[in-house]
């Protein structure tokens, strides 16, 4: 097994767990050197999980005699290489643990048939088994540059899956690439006081004067990645909000056409209903039998036509019949005359009716139309409100980013491992 564990193909996982730590869960290497950074578990003695302290962080360097442990600096636990880890909801003797570097995934750490593991998300692929994360880095301008990083590990099937994230999908890049700045301007500067102590003047002075430019450098790539960042997560607000606003008309438009759809139902039924009710109660007038009433007069002359008729007097009989029938005939078409006028003033009190129906429903469906539409209103106003109040709070974090910024230059820069 090769230990050189500034290439990707060899992995340390297998050497750290049999020579190390069994305990290890995953680790963070690197193509600059050999060391390692080690995520092992902490274990009571019934092989649970030590609640209290259940991840061990910490370098194992490679690159010495021995390969001895050293613990993280404080930068490196703050920036690079650190972890927060809270109990599982739901899941006890299950831990969350959040790298630093990586905060847009969550591990969970926990004990399988006996042996630490750490299940996570990689490549889009969830209960993934993490193994190793790989960070590959060149130089400019004698500075390291992260150009990728590998996570690498198994699915829930066993079989090897493996994420290429670029420095621009997360910060990992930009706290590994700080680290590693942070490296070199070590050794630079130590360099120029050994040439200081050593009386070597000339190269201390050509070593204070790159450590200058560098640190130069430094400043200016680190401003214009701020910026450049900044202007990425406001453009990334904007984006957001302009997709979240086209899925908010979409929800919306969707919800109005179709009310307007069952509203447009609603008028067809109460119509046909109408309709058929229409036919219903005329059908009933034109059935309901009645006789006319005639007056007192055409009832009197029936009885005077029929005594003539018992008294065999013929002559005046049909003089009387042939009044009566005249009489009897305007009467009836009195009657006629009135029953269609009734039967057509219920028939108009009938629509009537039906149309007041038909109102009240039209009155129901755009009352419906315009809360929909102040809802909307509402809606889209707490929309707006809530994309001003994210922009407010990024502009704000931002200013602050930059006033810590320009107070970390101010003062003697640090350097971590």
């Amino acid at each position: 097994m090769s230990l050189d564990f500034s290439k990707v193909e060899n992995n340390p996982v297998p050497l750290i767990a049999e020579k190390h730590n069994s305990n290890v869960a995953f680790v963070v290497y690197r193509n600059k050197n050999k060391n390692v950074v080690v995520y092992a578990a902490n274990l009571r003695e019934d092989g649970t999980l030590d609640p209290e302290n259940p991840l061990d962080v910490y370098w194992i360097m490679f690159e010495q005699d021995g390969a001895p442990r050293e613990d993280l600096n404080m930068i490196e636990r703050n920036t690079a290489y650190g972890a927060t880890v809270k109990p599982r909801e739901g899941h006890p003797g299950q831990f969350e643990v959040t790298l630093t570097s990586l905060k847009d995934r969550v591990i969970y750490l926990s004990i399988v048939d006996g042996k630490v593991v750490g299940h996570g998300t990689i490549n889009g692929q969830e209960n993934c088994t993490l193994e190793r994360v790989f960070v590959y880095s060149t130089t400019s301008w004698g500075l390291p540059k992260v150009q990728h990083i590998e996570i690498h590990g198994h699915d829930a099937s066993g079989n090897a899956i493996m994420e290429k994230k670029l420095p621009e999908c997360g910060n990992m890049a930009d706290v590994v690439e700080d680290s590693a700045v942070n490296d070199f301007l070590l050794i630079l500067e130590e360099h120029r006081k050994n040439c200081e102590r050593q009386g070597k003047y000339v190269e201390a002075e050509i070593a204070k004067n790159r450590l200058e430019e560098l640190k130069v450098h430094e400043e200016n790539r680190r401003k214009e990645a701020m910026r450049s960042r900044q202007i990425a997560e406001r453009l990334g607000v904007e984006e957001a909000h302009m997709l979240e606003f086209q899925q908010f008309n979409q929800v919306w438009d969707r919800k109005m056409d179709e009310y307007e759809r069952n509203v447009e139902d609603l008028v067809i039924n109460m119509r046909e209903k109408h309709k058929s009710e229409l036919l219903e109660f005329q059908q009933k007038l034109l059935e309901k039998h009645q006789k006319p009433k005639f007056s007192k007069d055409l009832l009197n002359l029936r009885r005077i036509e029929e005594h003539l008729a018992r008294q065999k007097d013929y002559g005046e009989a049909h003089k009387i019949k042939l009044k009566s029938d005249a009489l009897e005939a305007w009467e009836l078409e009195k009657w006629r005359n009135l029953k269609q006028q009734e039967m057509f003033q219920r028939e108009v009190t009938f629509k009537q009716r039906q149309k007041q129906d038909l109102d009240a429903l039209q009155k129901r469906i755009q009352s419906g139309r315009e809360e929909q539409k102040k809802q909307r209103q509402v809606d889209l106003e707490r929309l707006l409100q809530r994309y001003q109040n994210v922009k407010a709070e990024l502009q704000q974090q931002q200013n602050l980013e930059r006033i810590r910024h320009e107070k970390f230059v101010q003062r003697p820069g640090g350097v971590a491992r």
